[in-house]
C-alpha cells in the first residue's frame, strides 16, 4: 500500500469537505456576473432597469443555503411551511380563516 503523509491526508481531507462545496457557490456568482454584464451592455435595458438590477436577480443559488447545520435546515423548511399555510389560509373566505386558526391554535394537524 502507498503512504500518503499526514499534511496531505489533512490538505485533501480540508480541500474535500469545506473547500469544495462552495464551488457550485462559486459558479454560479460567476454566471450571474457574466449574465449582469450582458444585460448592462446591450443597450436593451431602460435606465431605470439598470438601477434596479442586481446581482442576485440572475443567481440560481442562494447564499443562505451553503454550510448550514441540519438543525438551521428544519428551522428554515418550517418556517417555509409556515409560509405558504398563511397564504393558502389568505386565499380562503374569512369564516374559514378563522375555523382554520382556531384548529391550529389548539394543536390539530393535517395528517
Amino acid at each position: 500500500m502507498y503512504d500518503l503523509p499526514m499534511p496531505t491526508f489533512f490538505e485533501l481531507y480540508i480541500m474535500e469537505e469545506f473547500l469544495e462545496p462552495q464551488s457550485p457557490q462559486t459558479m454560479d456568482t460567476h454566471f450571474a456576473l457574466l449574465q449582469d454584464a450582458i444585460y448592462r451592455s446591450s443597450g436593451n435595458v431602460s435606465k431605470i432597469g439598470l438601477q434596479k438590477m442586481k446581482l442576485k436577480d440572475f443567481k440560481l443559488l442562494n447564499d443562505e443555503t451553503i454550510f448550514l447545520s441540519e438543525e438551521e435546515k428544519a428551522e428554515k423548511n418550517k418556517k417555509r411551511e409556515k409560509t405558504v399555510i398563511a397564504g393558502a389560509i389568505a386565499g380562503l373566505p374569512k369564516q374559514e380563516q378563522e375555523r382554520l386558526q382556531k384548529l391550529m391554535n389548539k394543536g390539530a394537524t393535517n395528517g
